[in-house]
């Protein structure tokens, strides 16, 4: 999902390059800001930060534009920040990312995202299809590294 994926192996710091970056891209510099205000507080989530999501948040910011900074914006204002359908799926799709990026989607984790996507108006059944399309997108990850093993 992202242009470079930080693997889900055990090398949080080995980055699988041949994924285009699809979401960050479609974001404009206020948007990425909240992206990079949400991303942090979903990485606190769950009391404790991994290897792999400091590895993610590393490569988010790479990925944005240089002069992006976080922008905290409350859950009622998401709407009017992500005005398009697509800047919504493309701002939760980063969040899933980040929140699976550690094989632990926390209870926490979970029940953030659900309140994003209950402000933006995207339903559960919506946000559990997303959350299978990134488990998906990281077992193909996966897969091609078992690939290029020697």
């Amino acid at each position: 999902m992202l242009a470079l994926i930080p693997s889900i192996t055990s090398n949080p710091n080995h980055y699988f390059a041949g994924y285009p970056n699809m979401f960050l891209d479609k974001l404009t510099e206020a948007q990425q800001g909240v992206v990079l205000s949400l991303t942090t507080t979903l990485m606190n989530a769950d009391g404790k930060v991994t290897p792999q999501e400091t590895a993610l948040l590393d490569t988010l910011r790479q990925q944005m534009r240089s002069s992006v900074t976080p922008a905290k914006v409350e859950l009622s204002e998401l709407p009017t920040v992500f005005p398009t359908r697509a800047a919504r799926i493309a701002m939760l799709l980063e969040l899933l990312g980040m929140a699976l990026i550690d094989n632990e989607y926390h209870v926490n984790e979970q029940d953030f995202i659900s309140a994003i996507g209950n402000a933006l108006q995207i339903s559960q059944t919506e946000l559990v299809e997303m959350e299978s399309w990134v488990r998906r997108q990281f077992a193909l990850v996966r897969e091609a590294e078992h690939f290029m093993e020697d």
